[in-house]
């Protein structure tokens, strides 16, 4: 008898067979890269509140959105993505790196991070909030990636969805380099500042030669740390040396590689 009512309580609470078949399933193991062990905390993480009364009319079963698993993957992105940066730019400012994280971690990069999982192709949604996304409005997406974020947390532990992050910063964003810290149009002088602030040390710049007729000048720039020359750089205003004579210091400091010509 007991043994029935096990099989009975099993039969009725196979939600995941109605709302996600089992190939289903496999195919959003696959684009997630990770093994998912509950399967009933993914179908939360895909659930739109707009499907939760749906699926109780249509199918007679009882969900909850995933507004609390958003919750709780918003949290999690914000400590992966922060330590990442923390790491990648051990010289950069709280406020800089506050900046860097609000661009791999906004809701327009959300829902393109949801888009590279195909989250919509998976995503519960009610007939209207389908049709919804279809013309665009797919904010949606970014909290089902939010939410996604949460259940492998729960499914699998931290370091899975550590890891899990890692492949999809990776895959959209690339490698936090120089480049990517560039692309926020800060410059090798902030760089420098950030360091030396670090270090204790003042920095400032002094023009060494001028050549060439008014209108074309070329700067010869140094600049000091503490004192101490460490970078020389040249350039048709005072301004341009002094981004390359920054940069000039942060390559001999070993601060960024030089590109190879």
């Amino acid at each position: 008898m007991i043994k029935l009512i096990k099989k009975l309580y099993a039969f009725l609470n196979r939600r995941d067979s109605k709302l996600i078949s089992k190939d289903k399933f496999k195919e959003l193991e696959k684009t997630l890269g990770v093994k998912i062990h509950n399967k009933d905390i993914f179908i939360q993480a895909l659930t739109h509140r707009s499907f939760v009364p749906v699926a109780k009319q249509k199918y007679g079963i009882k969900l909850e959105s995933n507004e609390r698993l958003e919750f709780l993957g918003d949290s999690i992105l914000n400590l992966v993505a922060g330590e990442f940066l923390y790491k990648a730019y051990p010289f950069a400012t709280e406020g800089r790196l506050t900046r860097l994280r609000s661009r791999i971690i906004n809701k327009g990069i959300l829902i393109k991070y949801a888009y590279l999982l195909k989250l919509d192709e998976f995503i519960l949604l009610s007939h209207s909030a389908r049709r919804a996304l279809m013309q665009g409005y797919n904010s949606m997406l970014a909290d089902a990636f939010e939410a996604i974020v949460g259940a492998i947390y729960l499914d699998s532990g931290f370091e899975k969805a550590k890891k899990f992050l890692a492949r999809v910063f990776k895959e959209l964003i690339g490698e936090f380099d120089l480049s990517f810290y560039e692309s926020t149009k800060e410059h090798y002088k902030s760089i420098l500042v950030e360091y030396s602030h670090k270090k204790n040390l003042e920095v400032s710049y002094r023009v060494v030669n001028v050549e060439g007729p008014e209108h074309e000048r070329v700067f010869t720039v140094e600049v000091l740390l503490g004192g101490q020359v460490v970078g020389v750089g040249q350039g048709k205003s005072k301004k341009e040396a002094e981004k390359f004579a920054a940069y000039d210091a942060l390559v001999k400091l070993g601060l960024i590689e030089k590109p190879v010509s």
